[in-house]
């Protein structure tokens, strides 16, 4: 999960481990990055798209890295943001996310989302 925002990132590990799921958060895009290039990739990538860490880049630049690496390309990436904008959806589904969810969020509907996205 990649989450700026320490409090939801907080909730959403409780959430998902109460679920079963084990959960590694990024709070940056340096993290972030950094996980991409050295780690095995995860059955499930949560991408929240403002993220301080590298200026001019955001979650995009980083879905289109974890699209670029071979072992990370098929992860599933459900983008979770407030940037709702027709054109920022179009964007994030045009690079490759499997879902976009809006916060706020309700938890049954980003769950939802990840069961369907993740097949379970």
């Amino acid at each position: 999960m990649v989450e700026d925002d320490e409090e939801l990132a907080e909730l959403l590990v409780v959430l998902l481990s109460e679920k079963g799921f084990t959960v590694h958060a990024a709070g940056n895009m340096n993290d972030a990055l950094a996980v991409v290039q050295t780690a095995m990739a995860p059955d499930l990538v949560l991408l929240d798209i403002v993220l301080p860490g590298l200026p001019g880049k955001d979650g995009f630049d980083l879905l289109a890295a974890i699209r670029r690496n071979e072992g990370w390309a098929k992860a599933p990436v459900v983008m979770v943001t407030s940037e709702v904008s027709d054109d920022q959806v179009m964007k994030g589904l045009k690079a490759g996310a499997d879902a976009y969810i809006f916060k706020p969020f309700k938890w049954e509907t980003l769950y939802s989302c990840i069961q369907s996205v993740v097949g379970i």
